[in-house]
């Protein structure tokens, strides 16, 4: 199941349940949907995890522009997503919109050549 059949209120209850400590401020920006930047990037970080697990190199045929330094850089995913109304760039969208951080997390090497595949279950380039 994709996440983005899954109702965004259950995002927002395992946010909530899931873990121990204070919570994180609530930013009262929302973008045009109604989202906060928390929400948004919580969010994000969910689909990112289902589109990038993998257990073959076939599976990962899909670059998410502009996520790294550079194309070799940049976030892989997996092609089966529909992404002409994916849940993940409208979410960026969104960010986009309220100028929310959506820094993502990659090692910053640009090797000059690099192929897309699937290392230890996730998606990136070797």
């Amino acid at each position: 199941m994709f996440v983005q059949e899954l109702s965004p209120s259950l995002f927002l209850f395992a946010a909530m349940c899931g873990g121990g400590g204070s919570p994180d401020p609530v930013s009262e920006v929302t973008s045009p949907a109604g989202w906060t930047c928390d929400e948004i990037q919580l969010m994000t970080r969910v689909e990112l995890s289902i589109l990038q697990d993998c257990s073959t190199d076939d599976q990962c045929d899909t670059v998410l522009d502009d996520t790294g330094v550079c194309a070799t850089d940049d976030l892989v995913i997996q092609g089966r997503y529909d992404f002409g109304d994916g849940f993940i760039y409208e979410m960026l969208d969104e960010a986009d919109a309220i100028d929310c951080d959506m820094s993502f997390i990659t090692p910053g090497d640009c090797p000059t050549f690099a192929v897309m595949g699937c290392i230890d279950g996730t998606c990136g380039w070797r």
